[in-house]
């Protein structure tokens, strides 16, 4: 981390530099939950968006990055606003890495991340609330009141550019790690999650259909809104019947009036 010093013809501003693995996301259906009249709904929301703006958050970081993280907190950089939550771990750029030593702490620190991510989605994921968003590399300018960065823009953009409710992670690192013979994948979903963390199928299923609740009480008449719901959802329950197809599960779909059916 590093300090810099602006100065404007009334004060002096200064801002702190951090350069590393970011993460961004935001909640999927946001708008139309604290646009609605359902004021349980929103009051679980608001519960949830503290919880994870504060301890849990770091309680996370624990699990995905283990001792490194006690050892190293003041490389985490946290900031959320409304339902957009930005998680950063200092590191150095993969492309100033000189030996092989050094691209494997990068890598450990980027799956470390991808874990992080995961975890994030699938603890959301079982409250009922489906999350997309990006992982990428870059730098933050930031203090109190303010952060800004072209990454911060980059991330954003990662995540607008996919419709999907996963994580993207940037091909511009993807592609140097694998040029490497690094293996990583392109996106992550709630079920790329950390080894040692214990995922049930019909718990996830039961996360699944507690949003599809919530968009029942939407009543959306829109049919393209309706299309592309029912597209996230879909390709979704899809991912997660391959992912557990080794267990002998149910496998699911989602009807046109937000309903789950058993498709196999």
């Amino acid at each position: 981390m590093s300090i810099i010093f602006e100065y404007s013809t009334l004060y002096l501003i200064i801002m702190y530099k951090k350069n590393g693995i970011i993460l961004y996301f935001d909640i999927l259906g946001y708008k139309n939950i604290v646009t609605q009249e359902n004021e349980n709904e929103k009051t679980f929301l608001r519960r949830i968006l503290d919880n994870f703006s504060t301890q849990q958050c770091f309680l996370n970081f624990a699990l995905s990055y283990g001792e490194s993280f006690y050892k190293n907190k003041r490389k985490v950089f946290v900031r959320a606003f409304s339902d957009n939550f930005l998680h950063l771990y200092e590191c150095e750029d993969y492309s100033k890495c000189l030996n092989k030593n050094q691209q494997f702490v990068f890598y450990h620190n980027l799956k470390c991340m991808i874990g992080l991510a995961s975890i994030i989605q699938t603890q959301f994921l079982k409250s009922g609330i489906l999350t997309r968003g990006s992982i990428t590399f870059g730098t933050i300018y930031y203090n109190h009141s303010l952060i800004f960065g072209e990454s911060i823009v980059r991330a954003v953009d990662l995540e607008n550019g996919h419709r999907e409710p996963s994580i993207l992670i940037d091909k511009t690192i993807t592609e140097k790690l694998k040029k490497d013979g690094f293996e990583v994948e392109e996106y992550c979903c709630p079920f790329f999650t950390h080894p040692d963390s214990f995922l049930d199928y019909n718990e996830l299923i039961n996360g699944v259909n507690k949003w599809l609740l919530s968009l029942q009480s939407q009543k959306i008449n829109d049919e393209k809104e309706k299309e592309k719901l029912l597209m996230k959802i879909n390709w979704l329950l899809n991912e997660m019947s391959e992912y557990f197809s080794f267990e002998n599960i149910k496998k699911y779909n989602v009807t046109d009036s937000f309903k789950l059916e058993i498709i196999g």
